[in-house]
C-alpha cells in the first residue's frame, strides 16, 4: 500500500488575493475578498474609505459625522469648532483652549466720586467658558486721592464680597490717604492685609507683594466660573474723587 502525505491547505481566495489588500486597491482599509474559489476577480464589499460618511476603525470622524464629539469633550473647554480632516481624524484649529489660570480685565476708566452710590455703576467682566473656581485673585488699578474713602465690591453668582472697604480705619480716624491703589488682592497674598496698608509714597495701597482682601475670595470656591462678574467701586465722603481704571481677574479652575 502506498503511503498518502497530508500537507496543510489554504484556502484558494488566499491563493487568489497574493498580497493584494482592500489597501492596495485604494481603500483606506477593510477585509479584501475574492468573489469565489473559482472566480480571481476581487470583492472590496468589506472594503471602506474616508469619505463615505461613516467611521470605520482607525477613523475618528468622517466628514460631517464627528460621532458625537466636540472641541470641549477634546479637552477644550472654551468650546469652538470641531471639525474632520481629509484622513478622517479630528481638526480642532478652531476649537479655544482656556489658560489655566484663566484672566481677565477690563479697563472702565470709570470717575469715582462721592455723588452716589457705585452701585449704580458696576463694571462687569463675563467670562465666557465653563469651570468650576478653585481660587480667585482680584487686580484693582485706580486713581484717586484719599483711597481710604474707598470701598471695592465683586459680586458674582448671587455671592457678595468686599475686598476692599475704607482701608486705614480704624488704625486712622479717615483711612490711608496716600494717593492712588495699584493692588493685587490675593487669599494667599504674603503682604498681609489690605486694610492695614498704607505707604507713605503713592501708590498708597500697592503690589507687589499681593494683600489679602477684606472679605476672602474663597467665597466664590467651587462655583461655576461662568457667567457676570462685577467689581463696584464707591466713594464714602464727597470731598476726593478719582478714577477707577482697571481691574483684572484671575482663575484658577478644574
Amino acid at each position: 500500500h502506498r503511503r498518502r502525505h497530508s500537507f496543510p491547505t489554504r484556502r484558494s481566495s488566499d491563493l487568489q488575493l497574493g498580497n493584494a489588500t482592500c489597501v492596495s486597491q485604494g481603500f483606506s482599509g477593510g477585509a479584501l475578498q475574492c468573489n469565489s474559489p473559482n472566480n480571481c476577480q476581487f470583492n472590496t464589499s468589506q472594503c471602506f474609505s474616508c469619505g463615505d460618511g461613516n467611521i470605520n476603525p482607525g477613523e475618528q470622524c468622517d466628514g460631517a459625522n464627528l460621532g458625537g464629539a466636540t472641541c470641549v469633550s477634546q479637552g477644550f473647554a472654551g468650546g469652538g469648532t470641531l471639525t474632520c480632516n481629509n484622513s478622517c481624524g479630528f481638526n480642532t484649529a478652531q476649537c479655544v483652549n482656556v489658560p489655566n489660570p484663566y484672566t481677565l480685565c477690563v479697563n472702565p476708566n470709570q470717575a469715582i466720586t462721592g455723588a452716589g452710590p457705585g452701585i449704580n455703576n458696576p463694571s462687569n467682566i463675563n467670562v465666557p467658558v465653563a469651570g468650576t473656581v478653585t481660587d480667585v485673585n482680584v487686580s484693582i488699578n485706580a486713581l484717586h486721592t484719599w483711597p481710604g474713602d474707598l470701598d471695592f465690591r465683586v459680586i458674582h453668582n448671587g455671592v457678595s464680597r468686599y475686598v476692599i472697604d475704607n482701608p486705614g480705619q480704624p488704625a486712622s480716624t479717615f483711612g490711608c490717604a496716600t494717593d492712588n491703589i495699584t493692588v493685587t488682592l490675593d487669599d494667599e497674598g504674603n503682604g498681609g492685609a489690605v486694610e492695614n496698608t498704607c505707604a507713605n509714597s503713592a501708590p498708597g495701597i500697592a503690589s507687589p507683594p499681593n494683600r489679602t482682601p477684606n472679605n476672602a475670595l474663597s467665597g466664590f470656591d467651587g462655583a461655576s466660573m461662568q457667567g457676570m462678574w462685577t467689581l463696584t467701586p464707591e466713594d464714602l465722603a464727597a470731598a476726593s474723587g478719582g478714577t477707577f481704571q482697571q481691574w483684572c481677574l484671575t482663575i484658577a479652575w478644574q
